[in-house]
């Protein structure tokens, strides 16, 4: 839960959504929210010298899935520590099959609480990021982030896909570690497919689906990959100055499991610290090869 004062700032021109999301963010999250319908005015504000936004949400739909993209990863470049998210990836909220599942936390105003949630918040971030210290090749790196994903998420398994750069775009990638199912040897799939891989592969955008048993064509690409049955999808993209490094995919295989935006946001945040730490390994590499 945030501080008091703290804001997200919600590009739409959909009132009903935007209607939910504040309820959503200020029962949930403490968070107050602003909306705006231009793009320009989400980067303005962003930023502006106002740092009380800790978080963006961007309708694709109101802007086109590209320029929505754009500005994800034009704020992602600046460096700016709101975190970036698409509406569509907070199904939560507007997937009536899953309503019965949200518990509003209370709203507590007590500091000691907050400190507590700011200590956690700060723990879990270290819980995410401390193995990746360790990682000495970019296999290390991908191993110990399907792991600390699978420990922290407490998710059934965990995978990350590398993009083959024979050819740019890349088209094909390759399975790269798999937790907790132990990988023998890598290989090799293809990084297109349905709308869902284009979007986490072209654009940037998380692939979130609660329950794959509404989306069956889906779910058996997913089996046709990974050899593997799922019941639920979160899967986040590895970025790095507008260049597509890989992804996560994060899975269960028996229950449904709805992903909270915490669990998106760590996601996306290991992601981003994963694809630093392989960039830097790599030049480290060649480096040593001079």
């Amino acid at each position: 839960m945030y501080d008091d004062g703290k804001k997200a700032l919600l590009m739409t021109k959909d009132v009903n959504a935007a209607k939910q999301m504040e309820e959503y963010l200020y029962q949930r999250y403490n968070l107050i929210l602003e909306t705006s319908s231009e793009v320009l005015d989400v980067l303005e504000r962003i930023g502006s010298d106002d740092d009380s936004y800790e978080v963006a949400i961007l309708d694709e739909n109101a802007a086109g899935l590209t320029t929505a993209s754009q500005v994800l990863k034009t704020i992602k470049d600046m460096d700016m520590s709101p975190t970036v998210m698409y509406l569509s990836t907070l199904q939560e909220i507007v997937n009536p099959d899953y309503r019965h599942e949200l518990r509003i936390l209370p709203h507590y105003s007590d500091e000691m609480y907050r400190l507590e949630q700011n200590s956690l918040r700060v723990g879990n971030m270290l819980s995410l990021f401390r193995p990746l210290f360790e990682s000495k090749t970019i296999k290390d790196v991908c191993q110990n982030s399907c792991q600390t994903l699978v420990e922290v998420l407490n998710v059934d398994c965990a995978l990350c896909v590398l993009p083959n750069f024979e050819v740019d775009p890349p088209v094909h990638g390759t399975v790269g570690a798999h937790y907790p199912d132990v990988l023998t040897e890598p290989y090799d799939i293809q990084l297109k497919g349905t709308r869902h891989f284009e979007e986490l592969v072209d654009y940037f955008k998380p692939v979130h689906i609660p329950d794959l048993n509404i989306d069956k064509a889906f779910c058996q690409e997913l089996l046709e990959r990974f050899s593997v049955p799922f019941r639920s999808a979160l899967m986040v993209p590895m970025a790095i100055a507008g260049k597509f490094l890989g992804y996560f995919g994060i899975f269960t295989q028996k229950t449904s499991r709805l992903f909270r935006f915490v669990d998106i946001d760590q996601g996306l945040r290991l992601a981003d610290f994963s694809a630093a730490a392989a960039v830097n390994i790599f030049m480290t590499e060649i480096k040593k090869n001079r």
